[in-house]
This record gives structure tokens, sequence and C-alpha cells, in this order.
């Protein structure tokens, strides 16, 4: 039987799909979880994949080859091969419609529900004006720097804003006469900032840009230390809770602990794959990896392992755990 399968990229979990080749999944069958899914129908790809997502979206052809099963809309089969690719001509009427500018700023959408919307752009490619099928509006206004300094809706909403030289915001204004104020230092970390609501924060950098110290107005304040690769060591609130941290020489996070008494544990491999996990609340595994620095093995206290296996393309072609499950998929040219 012929069906269709999309997927991103024409990748799907662990599997890079190919035209010409035959999938076949030993194990057991379940809908949404085990197996190659699709569907039967065209259009019902398009309740899964929009479309019209940023990456990019591939729909195959595909012949089905062994046992199937259906639950509404959606199918999963043990074995398929990939007929060929469609042309987006031969699927766009089930897709979100996207209409772009010479500068691919989108000017139009629609979607399948019929909702639309319309955008203009100025000469720097900021959106200036949005109206909608709806009839809700915007408008925009930019400074010279393609700063937003104002917008407008027809809901009533209406806003300005100022920068400092830097792009930085420093002031703020509603309709509803709400106002921030923003302060940075040198290096345009934010280190005040004011609301007409009574709100108020400061902030201290290190050399590093690292934040060191935060202070608000309701009287919480926080203090953070960092070692001279810039990883955060310690941390302390004003309500005297702390956190301690420990680093391997990559930097990767080797132990934790907090005034709790909450401690965690980390080991790695010398590709930084984290192969050790231990908490003193009694978690703990044990991960192996291949060559490419895919899972292998995993281990936990409690007794679950799992073994997988990958082809030379970094495809999961096999899985068994202790628990008796099992599968295995065969890719055949």
């Amino acid at each position: 039987m012929k069906a269709y399968k999309a997927s991103y990229d024409g990748k799907c979990l662990s599997l890079n799909y190919e035209v010409g080749k035959t999938y076949t999944f030993n194990g057991k069958l379940i809908i949404c979880q085990q197996g190659f899914h699709f569907c039967k129908e065209l259009k019902d790809v398009f309740t899964y994949y929009s479309g019209s997502d940023s990456k990019e979206l591939v729909v195959f052809e595909i012949e089905t080859l062994g046992k199937i099963i259906t639950k509404e809309d959606k199918s999963v089969s043990d074995k398929i091969k990939i007929l060929r690719i469609l042309t987006k001509n031969e699927y766009k009427e089930f897709i979100h419609v996207n209409e772009y500018d010479q500068n691919n700023n989108m000017i139009h959408y629609k979607n399948l529900e019929g909702f639309e919307e319309w955008k203009e752009y100025d000469q720097n490619n900021n959106v200036i004006y949005s109206k909608n099928s709806y009839d809700f509006e915007e408008w925009y206004e930019y400074d010279e720097n393609n700063n937003e300094i104002y917008y407008k809706s027809s809901n009533g909403v209406e806003e300005w804003k100022e920068y400092d030289e830097n792009n930085n915001l420093v002031y703020y204004k509603n309709l509803d006469d709400f106002e921030e104020w923003y302060e940075y230092d040198e290096n345009n970390n934010e280190i005040y900032y004011k609301s007409s609501n009574g709100v108020e924060y400061w902030n201290e950098y290190d050399e590093n840009n690292n934040e060191i110290y935060y202070k608000s107005s309701n009287g919480v304040e926080y203090w953070y230390e960092y070692d001279e690769n810039n990883n955060l060591i310690h941390s302390k609130d004003s309500n005297d809770f702390e956190d301690w941290k420990e680093y391997d020489e990559n930097n990767n996070e080797i132990y934790s602990k907090d005034s709790y008494g909450v401690e965690y544990w980390y080991e790695y491999d010398e590709n930084n794959n984290e192969i050790y996990y231990k908490d003193s609340y009694g978690v703990e595994y044990w991960k192996e990896y291949d060559e490419n620095n895919n899972v292998i093995h995993y281990k936990n206290l409690e007794g679950l392992e799992y073994w997988t296996e990958y082809d030379q393309n970094n495809n999961l072609i096999n899985y068994k755990d202790s628990r008796g499950e099992q599968w295995k998929i065969e890719i055949e040219k």
C-alpha cells in the first residue's frame, strides 16, 4: 500500500531516511511510540506537520510492506520502503500559506482554518504595520538604529521607548502611565532598574561581566562567586540558602552541594560525555558511549538497563532493555 510519511530535514528520531531504501522494525508496534509512522491520506500528514516551520519539511511517498496498525488518521508499520520525495506543489493545498516580499519578509500568512495576517515593512525590513482577519491592527516606529520606539494596537495598547547610544533600553512608558527606567555600566550590563509602581533592583558585575550581586527593593539579595574559568562556584541569598559547585579541567560540573545538604556527583569520559551520576536522594546511573558519542549502555541503581546499537550513519538500529523490551531496525538498499 502506498502512503505518506513526513519528517523535518528527512530525519525522524534517530533515522535519516533515504529514497530507495527499505526499513524494517523488529519489535512490538505501538502507535506514537514504536515503529514507522505514516498516514494513509496525504492531507492527514499535515495534522502533525504544519509545513511552515523554520525546519525543512520533507514529505515521502512510501510503500508499506509489513504489518500495519491504524488509529484514527495515523498508522504504524514494521516495514516500509521510501519511494520518493514529494514536491511542494504536490501538497501545497494542505499547508499554511506564506508569502514573502523581495527581502524575504513575510507579508501574508494564511492557515488551514482561514486565519490570515498581513504585514508591511520599512526600508530596513522592520515591520511597521500588521493586520489580521479579525481586524486586529498594529503599528510600529523605529529610530535610526532600528530600535522600536513606538507601538500602537487597535485594542488600545500604546507604548513608547527610548535608548542610549549603545542601543540599550533606558526608558519605557505606556498609555496607562506605567514607566520603567534602566541604567547600564560601561560594558552594557544592566545595573539599575526602577518602575513607576515602586519596584527597584540593582546588579553588580566582575571584570568578566559575571553577575556577582543582586538586590531588589523588597529586600532580596543574591551573591555569586566564579572561578578563573567563569564557572559559578558559590551562590548565596539573603535567606542564607547557599550552593557550591566544583568543575573538572574541561569545565564540566563534577560536584554540587547546597545548604540543605543535597549533593550531586558527575563523571565524564575523555569526550566530555556524562558517564556517571549520583545524588543524595539515592539516584545513581551509569552510561557508556561508542566512538561517535552515542549512548550504547545505560544502567541505574534500580536495575534498569538498556543497550543500543547504531549503524555507520548513527541511526539507532537496535534496542534492548532489562524489562524484556527489544526491537531492531534493518535498512536495505
